[in-house]
């Protein structure tokens, strides 16, 4: 089994290239607010195994009379970010259709749901995490998931995974928001965490496999301005999250190894074997692991 710290590494890149499709065209706070509504929107389809299975495919997104809206200062609360920032984004983009007011809150229609581009995203979302669920495998990871439930057949469940990879983005950033002050914060800190270990094996938390990564760098890959980014890693650099080398900066192994986020790795993957275990249950385990013993026999 590896480190805790190496799977939260992995899964980190996962979740940032997450994320990052599904902000197209949308910026990093756009995206974040709308993953939070979207998911908050269909809870109940996540509590029943009939309506994950009755509306999991491309052609089938929930309908509108199945959301339930989310309150502003609710998803505010949940990104920690301030009620003004997330009420005015979300009324600009109600001009577009992105969303819709209800005396209970906020939730994205059904019609948006049906796009090309997020069809996209739900395609490339899927394919991500089946090749994280073989990563995983390959280090040691989930041997204790047993419950592969029946295999899926016919069109891969794209909504209903998609639903369930949201779902676990959301509780993975939660207690790292809670350590560094908000939504931004952790994605420019998660950014940093992935990027130190791409230039060695890509995994890997003593110092000697990080590489720093340069301010514009992470600013390209999440989508913000650099000078938002640099006043972000200023603050981060102060609370010892990060630290400088040359023109660089990267998150050191001294940290990862602060009680603090040394329990935020551990529950990390408490909720990776969570994700899974619903992915099981729905039946993609039992096709994804087919297909990885296939391509074994075959190399």
């Amino acid at each position: 089994m590896a480190h805790a710290q190496d799977v939260m590494q992995v899964t980190a890149g996962f979740l940032l290239d997450q994320v990052r499709d599904a902000r197209q065209p949308l910026d990093l706070l756009d995206a974040l607010i709308s993953v939070t509504v979207t998911q908050a929107n269909v809870e109940m389809l996540m509590r029943d195994l009939d309506l994950q299975r009755t509306y999991a495919t491309c052609n089938a997104p929930p309908p509108d009379e199945l959301r339930r809206p989310i309150s502003i200062n609710a998803v505010a609360q949940s990104l920690q970010l301030p009620f003004e920032t997330v009420r005015r984004r979300i009324a600009r983009l109600s001009l577009f259709g992105a969303y819709r007011s209800t005396r209970e809150g906020v939730y994205v229609p059904e019609l948006l749901l049906k796009a090309p581009g997020h069809r996209k995203a739900l395609r490339s979302a899927y394919d991500r995490l089946s090749a994280l669920y073989g990563r995983l495998l390959a280090m040691g990871e989930l041997t204790e998931i047993d419950d592969f439930g029946p295999r899926w057949e016919g069109d891969p469940p794209l909504r209903a995974v998609g639903r369930i990879s949201s779902e676990y983005l959301l509780r993975f950033v939660e207690p790292i928001i809670g350590e560094l002050g908000d939504a931004v914060n952790a994605t420019v800190w998660l950014e940093i965490l992935r990027s130190n270990t791409e230039a060695g094996n890509g995994v890997g938390w003593e110092e000697v496999e990080r590489r720093p990564v340069g301010i514009s760098q992470v600013a390209r890959r999440v989508g913000l301005p650099v000078q938002t980014v640099r006043r972000r890693v200023e603050a981060l650099v102060a609370a010892g999250a990060c630290a400088r080398a040359g023109r660089g900066v990267f998150a050191p192994a001294e940290t990862l190894r602060r009680p603090e986020f040394m329990a935020i790795a551990e529950k990390n993957r408490s909720n990776l074997e969570r994700m899974f275990a619903n992915l099981g249950r729905l039946g993609v385990l039992a096709a994804w692991r087919e297909a990885i013993e296939a391509k074994v026999r075959a190399a």
